[in-house]
């Protein structure tokens, strides 16, 4: 090892930096040279000379996009894996959270079916619950990530976590969907209830 460069290392990884003859005797792979790094300060004019000879170039930036793509495809199934499990969780609570809060008043709401409510008006109620959950569901856990984020950010600066305004869009209609989606079991349930429920004392 000849160096070691200060803040080098990566989430689950590190660098090792060490001489040329090393690393063809570890690799063994003689004669063998995957990039040389060029500094310049003209780089567009030194890009062009490059390429003429029949060299691949690449700039700094080309390679950090580079990069970050293939570690963010390391990470893509497992994120998305999560991402479903915790989307389809939520909306069983959701929908578990309802249906028993329809059940526990399915006597006022035969009430309302007797009286003449119309179904769409149940679905209404329902769906406006519903919603309603989600978002302070919502609420709840951003409150939640800011506070762990911040903790975290204290315990363990190598660890940035950054939030876009277009995250922050998907995660409402991802929250609008749980709260949507979680309805179709309730008002199911409702539609077919019988108003003869009210005057049954059940």
């Amino acid at each position: 090892v000849v160096g070691v460069a200060a803040d080098a290392d990566m989430f689950m990884a590190s660098f090792v930096f060490m001489t040329h003859q090393a690393a063809t005797s570890l690799l063994a792979a003689p004669d063998t040279t995957s990039f040389v790094m060029v500094g310049t300060d003209q780089p567009e004019q030194v890009q062009r000379e490059l390429t003429a000879l029949g060299l691949t170039t690449l700039t700094k930036a080309q390679i950090e996009t580079n990069d970050l793509a293939l570690k963010g495809q390391a990470y893509t199934v497992a994120l998305t894996l999560m991402v479903a499990v915790a989307f389809g969780v939520g909306t069983l609570v959701i929908a578990l959270t309802i249906y028993t809060a329809v059940m526990d008043r399915r006597r006022d709401y035969g009430i309302v079916k007797a009286i003449g409510a119309e179904r769409g008006r149940l679905v209404r109620i329902i769906v406006g619950q519903s919603v309603v959950l989600a978002a302070v569901g919502l609420g709840v856990g951003g409150a939640f990530f800011l506070a762990s984020s911040g903790l975290l950010g204290r315990l363990r600066p190598e660890f940035a976590i950054t939030v876009s305004s277009g995250g922050l869009t998907r995660l409402a209609i991802a929250a609008l969907g749980m709260g949507l989606l979680a309805t179709i079991m309730p008002a199911r349930r409702l539609a077919a209830m019988d108003p003869a429920t009210a005057f049954r004392g059940a």
